[in-house]
Order: structure tokens, then sequence, then C-alpha cells
């Protein structure tokens, strides 16, 4: 396809429809009969269109698989993203370029690709065109004259999926949601724990310690020697006490007793 196809070239073969004829093209371009007619002559010097006679009835037009296929790399290509030298374009026309010709000279770019940016700034409503007399003017749209101040749009970072823990198991710091069965530890996944049946223990081995009789302990028994006795001889030592000072106490008494009957 050659390199110096315009946009002017590119949007004049897409207002090509089926039952256009050359009679009716000069009109579809806000152009006369005449210039329409040199329109068209120029599409097929470039292979984009092919001319019919068909006297006396009016002359069909006809897309050539070059011109369909220009359409179709301008419909590819503007669906890509917006990028810098769209911008610039958008600032070439906000500061009152509106012919392609000047943009491309403005910009040193070559008239395919300049085609391919304005066409994809017109599908994506950043500009829009009219056709003038032959030739075409490109205008701003207000999102076009808006993206022009604000410069390149930020790019969105796609959002990062949640990170998936194995059932059961909780982030650190976050607290199981309520009515979510909770993963004790140690237990297998997708197991829960049975409700309502104890937990069997291994039985404890009983050990019987055997007790001794009294009379079987060990003279080396340390109460023994602890110094304050068992508890019969402490017992046995009150008694002796207390009969010690009951016979002190009688005898007291009786000597008291003769002493008063010696006086009297």
């Amino acid at each position: 396809m050659p390199d110096e196809v315009t946009f002017f070239d590119l949007v004049a073969t897409v207002k090509i429809k089926p039952g256009v004829t050359v009679e009716k093209y000069g009109g579809m371009i806000n152009s006369s009969f005449f210039d329409g007619a040199k329109v068209l002559g120029t599409l097929q010097q470039k292979k984009l269109v092919s001319l019919s006679t068909a006297m006396p009835d009016q002359n069909p037009i006809t897309v050539t698989d070059t011109g369909k296929q220009l359409i179709a790399e301008a419909e590819e290509r503007s669906k890509q993203e917006f990028d810098h030298l769209d911008l610039e374009i958008l600032n070439q026309v906000s500061k009152g370029k509106s012919n392609p010709d000047e943009i491309g000279k403005a910009m040193n770019v070559r008239p395919k690709d300049l085609a391919m940016h304005l066409y994809k700034l017109y599908k994506q409503d950043y500009a829009t065109y009219e056709f003038v007399t032959g030739s075409v003017n490109v205008m701003l749209t207000e999102k076009g004259f808006t993206q022009a101040k604000t410069g390149m749009p930020v790019k969105q970072q796609p959002a990062q999926p949640a990170q998936m823990l194995p059932q059961g198991q909780v982030m650190q710091g976050q607290m199981p949601k309520m009515g979510a069965p909770m993963q004790m530890q140690g237990m297998p996944q997708g197991k829960p724990m049975q409700q309502g049946k104890p937990t069997q223990q291994p039985a404890q081995e009983h050990i019987e310690i055997p007790m001794q009789p009294p009379s079987a302990q060990s003279e080396d028994d340390p109460r023994q020697h602890d110094g304050a006795g068992t508890m019969p001889e402490k017992k046995g030592g009150h008694m002796k006490l207390v009969i010690l000072v009951i016979i002190i106490i009688v005898i007291i008494a009786a000597l008291g007793y003769l002493y008063y009957k010696h006086i009297i």
C-alpha cells in the first residue's frame, strides 16, 4: 500500500458505500460534481477505487481490495491506546492547524501514519472532520480539547487479585468472619472437629503405693527424732505435770491447815 495515502484519501474512500455513483459522490463530500470527479480520479490513481461506465445509467464506484485493506487497517489501529503522537496532534490542532498537510509538516510525520492517528482520534471522539470543497479540515471535540490541556491520561493499574489462602487459614492480624468454621492447628484440612462427642483420653496407668502399718514403720522415722516427741509422749508429759501440780497444792493446803490448828 503506498505511503503517500493521506487522511483525505482515507476518509474519502470510507464515504463510498454500495450503490454510490460518480454523479452522487460530489455531494457526499460537500463538493461539486467536478471536484468529486477529481477526487475519484486521484483515488483511482492510488488504486483505492475502481470506476465503471454504465451509459446511459449512472456510473458506479467500487472500492478495490487495496482500498478495503486500507480501511481495515485504519479500523484496527483505531482500537489502540492513546499515545504521545496522538497528544501532539491534538496540541497542533488546538494551536489552529486544521489541515492535515499543515499538521504533518509541523510534526514531520509520514502522511499515512498521520492519517491512521487522525482516524483513531476521530473514532475515539477526540476529533472530528468535515469536507470543504475538495479538502478536509480537522477539529477538536470537547474531549480532545480537554485532553490537550491535561496531557497524557493516567493509566490505571490493574487490580491485583486477592491472595487466596488455604481453606481454614486466616491472615495474620485479621479476625475470621462470623459463621466461618475455625480450623484448629494440627487438624487435617477440610475435616471439622466433631461436636457432641467427648474426645477419648488414654487411660492413665493407676499406680498403687502400699501403705505401711504404724507398727511397721522404720525406727529411723524422722518423727521420732525431731525433739518434739510423738503425740502419745506429749500427752503423757502433760498428765505428769498436772499430777505434780495437784500434789504440790494438796501439800500446801495440808501445811496451811496444820499451821492454822496450831495457832488456835
